[in-house]
């Protein structure tokens, strides 16, 4: 890990050139890729040595080249360390040994095009199964559209995240959706549709035995179809492709995971580049059971959206928002990628008592109903991601010079012309991103 002089970690993501950074991702996404466990060793092994070599000289070449900075050396050889921890100890060593060479050997202009840009693959290659995949108008109108699972709030083979500050509710929310759709009954008068629930229980796991004892008093019904993982499992770690084969088999219809800080320890979850690797393996997992993957997470100082990168909220389908605290909240849905946002809902919870534990009792949602003067379904850009891009386009259109203005005189000549004076892009952050990603184009 490198450190700024505050003896903060600094993500390899800011160490990089936009392309350096591109060609970063894709490096160990390949080398990921390349990895299948192999039971008899009880380690990874590589589908493709040659592949696997090839990408750990790129690696180094990036160095070499001056699309990472010096000072990034460390942090990348940490995380091709760590890609590589599983892997037989043999081949770990040659695959370092590739990425020191590529480290100390720059390639040619004419290589490193080449390596950006690789030909054409010949007759019988991936490029014909890709071709193969191509649909006309007839064969999109043929893809399954989307369904609920509790109406208006989850969809069906989707991944979503509810956020909340500590202390929110959150996890009764969840808790009371997971019950809900293994009984097959309506979520607060939203229609479900049952099927069969896993909760990942990642933290708080002794004090979860009264919270369902909760429930089943609360619901005068015993919790059925719905069953627990008392631990969590790191998405980046070796045992998730082991939980991903267990969800496949069981085949539940809603995995909520409580939380994402979690089961993503060693992530920096301000990274752009870690948070998309944790958003691929949340679609691993919805890929691979075509459930409702529901993300619990905790909100940070802007108590409006998620803790950390806009990655997350801009690849997953559903977004939700807690404020307030029990016995009264509120949810807000600030995203639904494929309907309208529903409006705020104010919840009530209730304490049931005799349920065992330390105290004897716990807190339950009771009811969820409109929120009086709650905000309506937004028709403005909610998503950081959504407000990023309309800021690259307002920069776009400008007379400004991407090789001189900087984020500073981008918003003074800007934000007035933006819908509603600029009301909700006054951000530093959103235009850092938006004025990065327009001089990179």
């Amino acid at each position: 890990m490198t450190y700024d002089d505050q003896g903060q970690p600094i993500p390899i993501g800011k160490l990089a050139t936009p392309d350096g950074l591109r060609q970063l991702e894709r490096l160990l996404a390949d080398l990921r890729g390349l990895r299948v466990w192999d039971d008899a060793t009880d380690c990874y092994r590589l589908r493709d040595f040659d592949a696997a070599q090839d990408a750990a000289r790129e690696l180094g070449h990036l160095l070499a080249e001056g699309e990472l900075e010096e000072c990034a050396t460390e942090a990348v050889r940490d995380e091709l360390a760590d890609l590589l921890e599983e892997v037989h100890p043999d081949a770990q060593a040659e695959l370092m040994d590739d990425f020191a060479y590529g480290a100390k050997n720059p390639r040619s202009l004419q290589e490193r095009l080449e390596a950006r840009h690789p030909p054409p693959l010949e007759s019988g290659s991936t490029a014909d199964q890709i071709l193969g995949e191509l649909l006309d108008g007839d064969g999109l109108d043929a893809i399954p559209a989307p369904e609920w699972l509790v109406a208006g709030w989850l969809e069906r083979d989707s991944i979503a995240r509810l956020n909340g500050p500590s202390g929110s509710g959150k996890s009764f929310v969840a808790l009371d959706w997971a019950a809900c759709v293994g009984a097959g009954q309506d979520w607060h008068g939203h229609q479900v549709r049952q099927g069969r629930s896993l909760y990942m229980i990642a933290e708080g796991a002794d004090g979860f035995g009264q919270r369902k004892r909760a429930w089943e008093s609360r619901s005068g019904r015993k919790l059925e179809n719905v069953q627990f993982l008392a631990r969590p499992l790191q998405a980046t770690g070796p045992e998730w492709d082991a939980f991903v084969e267990a969800c496949r088999r069981i085949g539940p219809d809603l995995i909520v995971i409580d939380t994402q800080a979690r089961i993503t320890v060693g992530v920096d979850e301000n990274s752009a580049l870690d948070m998309g690797v944790v958003v691929d393996r949340l679609e691993t997992l919805r890929q691979a059971t075509g459930a409702c993957v529901v993300l619990v997470h905790h909100t940070g100082y802007e108590a409006a959206r998620g803790r950390g990168s806009s990655a997350v909220p801009a690849a997953i389908t559903s977004e939700f928002v807690m404020s307030g605290k029990p016995p009264s909240a509120t949810l807000a849905n600030p995203k639904q990628k494929n309907a309208e946002q529903t409006p705020d809902l104010a919840l009530t919870f209730e304490q049931v008592t005799g349920v065992g534990g330390l105290t004897g009792d716990s807190l339950v949602l009771a009811t969820a109903a409109p929120a009086k003067g709650g905000r309506p379904p937004q028709s403005g850009p909610a998503d950081p991601e959504d407000k990023i891009r309309k800021l690259v386009e307002a920069l776009q259109a400008s007379d400004l010079d991407p090789t001189t203005a900087g984020r500073g005189a981008a918003k003074k000549a800007l934000l007035a012309t933006l819908p509603n004076g600029g009301e909700g892009f006054k951000s530093d952050k959103l235009w850092q991103e938006a004025v990065a990603r327009w001089k990179a184009v």
